[in-house]
């Protein structure tokens, strides 16, 4: 919900945002915009490669959950049992091992995606130290003005804060369709069951009885 609600909503704005400050960028200066999209390759590089990492993570997450609930489940529904083998101190330290590693893969999702954030907002920040001291020496030699250096130093603000939007949408994207994968395998139909027929057949039977006192058998039924 929150996906769709909140951050679909937010990548949508930083996307027209990005794409009408790269614009005013171009037209201010080419050789400027050159320099501040240097960074990019690395920051995308970064995000897409902690993307996947966090999506395996958050699956890991949900498979933990899982199964710190069937132990708990389990527990609950043989309780009298645990309690006729003074087994309840084994109960819960199952059940807490596997909560704590929920908790420790939950933790790694959460340092990937502040890593991820981190690296994109490194990136656009050094991009913008760069398009300062070229763009300020553009000012010195006379081929740019105060005014237009203003304007895109502005441009790539707008620029660095849609992008790191992004960099985040992007993150929760992955954490959710990790979580989803487990529910969604549990409601995907269970394959239909193979035509079976009910006919059944008997071949040299072989039928024993008594007939006057004799043994006798009826065969080749």
């Amino acid at each position: 919900q929150k996906l769709v609600v909140a951050d679909a909503v937010g990548a949508l704005r930083a996307s027209f945002l990005l794409v009408g400050s790269t614009a005013g960028m171009l037209a201010l200066s080419p050789s400027l915009f050159a320099v501040s999209i240097t960074t990019f390759p690395a920051a995308t590089i970064l995000a897409r490669t902690m993307g996947e990492r966090m999506k395996a993570r958050q699956r890991e997450v949900q498979d933990a959950l899982a199964g710190a609930g069937a132990e708990a489940e389990r527990a609950l529904g043989n309780i009298r049992t645990l309690k006729l083998f003074a087994a309840e101190s084994d109960a819960i330290g199952r059940y807490s091992g596997r909560v704590e590693a929920a908790r420790e893969q939950a933790e790694a999702v959460g340092s990937a995606q502040a890593l991820t954030e981190a690296g994109v907002g490194m990136a656009l920040q050094a991009s913008l130290l760069a398009v300062l001291a070229v763009g300020g020496q553009h000012v010195i030699d006379g081929a740019m003005t105060y005014g237009d250096l203003s304007a895109f130093l502005m441009y790539s603000m707008i620029t660095g804060f849609s992008a790191a939007n992004l960099a985040s949408g992007y993150a929760e994207l992955r954490r959710a369709t990790g979580a989803s994968e487990r529910v969604i395998r549990l409601l995907e139909p269970a394959p239909a069951d193979m035509e079976q027929r009910g006919d059944t057949r008997f071949d040299e039977m072989l039928i024993p009885w008594r007939d006057a006192g004799r043994d006798a058998t009826l065969g080749g039924t």
